[in-house]
C-alpha cells in the first residue's frame, strides 16, 4: 500500500465512489513507485503560478566528456526574463551567483516540500553547504516576484 491519504468522497459527485474504489484496487495490485509519488508531490507543490520559471540553459554534466572524464565542479545556469541563476555543485556544496547582482532570499526546495533558505550577499553570491544528493530546485524571492528554477538533481 502507499502512504497516500484517503480522499474524502463527495456525495454530490456520482463518480466519486467508483473512482475511490478504483484507486484502492490499483493501489492493492499495482501500487505506484516511491519515485512516482515523489514526482507527483513535486508537481503539486509547484503550484505557485506567480513564480516565473527559470529555464536550464547550461548543465556541464550534459556536455560531451573529454578524455579526462567529468569536469568538476558541475556548472548549471538558469535564465528567466529578469534574472540568471548561476550554480556550481562540488561535492555536497551548492554555490550560486545571481545576475544581476542583488541581495535576495534564495530557497532550496526538495520534492517532499522541505526547504532551506539563505540570503545572497550584496554581490549576489549565495551558498548551501551540506546538500545531500537528490532532486531540488531553487526559488529566488524579490520584491517584484519570485523566480523558480526547473527541478535538477545533484
Amino acid at each position: 500500500m502507499t502512504d497516500r491519504p484517503d480522499v474524502p468522497v463527495d456525495p454530490a459527485d456520482p463518480d466519486a465512489e467508483l473512482l475511490a474504489e478504483l484507486g484502492r484496487t490499483l493501489d492493492a495490485h499495482d501500487p505506484p513507485s516511491a519515485s512516482a509519488i515523489a514526482a507527483a508531490r513535486a508537481a503539486w507543490t509547484w503550484r505557485t503560478i506567480d513564480a516565473e520559471l527559470a529555464e536550464l540553459r547550461v548543465d556541464s554534466a550534459l556536455e560531451p566528456l573529454g578524455v579526462r572524464g567529468m569536469a568538476w565542479p558541475r556548472q548549471l545556469s538558469f535564465e528567466s526574463r529578469e534574472l540568471t541563476i548561476e550554480v556550481e555543485v562540488e561535492g555536497d556544496q551548492l554555490v550560486g551567483q545571481l545576475v544581476p547582482t542583488r541581495p535576495l532570499e534564495v530557497t532550496l526546495v526538495r520534492p517532499d516540500g522541505t526547504e532551506r533558505t539563505t540570503r545572497a550577499d550584496p554581490i549576489g553570491h549565495f551558498t548551501f553547504p551540506d546538500v545531500p544528493p537528490g532532486t531540488l530546485r531553487l526559488q529566488v524571492t524579490a520584491p517584484d516576484g519570485a523566480v523558480t528554477t526547473q527541478w535538477f538533481s545533484v
